[in-house]
């Protein structure tokens, strides 16, 4: 996807709703696998700093401290809360362990529904990561 750029990318992950949605645009962008996302643990992001760039680990800060998950309804309203696992990986969720591959793609979707891309896929951000490095 050409139209997407690092700038647009960013500000949509840092403007989100959810830290821990927005990780998983920077992650992929900077080319991390779904496999890679869902396994990344907060010990192992000090390895990665070579593939990730300034502003990934800006949003990785974040995220980690992420305690409350807002859900957002498909019309943008803030329908509920709930706690996040404290656990030892970056991307969380409300059960203990990884989140699913499935829930990944749900967290990129959210934020690009609420814009004028609709069905934009994490291979979509990679893409573009590659193009605009």
């Amino acid at each position: 996807m050409d139209f997407l750029h690092k700038a647009e990318i960013f500000a949509k992950a840092e403007y989100a709703d959810n830290l821990q949605d927005g990780v998983v645009l920077m992650l992929s962008f900077d080319q991390l696998t779904p496999e890679e996302i869902r396994n990344l643990k907060v010990e192992d992001v000090e390895t990665l700093t070579d593939r990730l760039s300034n502003e990934t680990m800006k949003i990785i800060k974040g995220a980690v401290e992420e305690s409350k998950y807002i859900e957002v309804s498909d019309c943008g309203d803030h329908s509920s809360k709930y706690e996040l696992k404290q656990n030892e990986y970056v991307v969380r969720g409300a059960e203990d362990g990884k989140v699913s591959e499935q829930e990944l793609h749900r967290r990129a979707q959210k934020i690009f529904n609420n814009y004028i891309y609709k069905d934009v896929t994490l291979a979509d951000i990679r893409d573009a990561g590659k193009n605009n490095k």
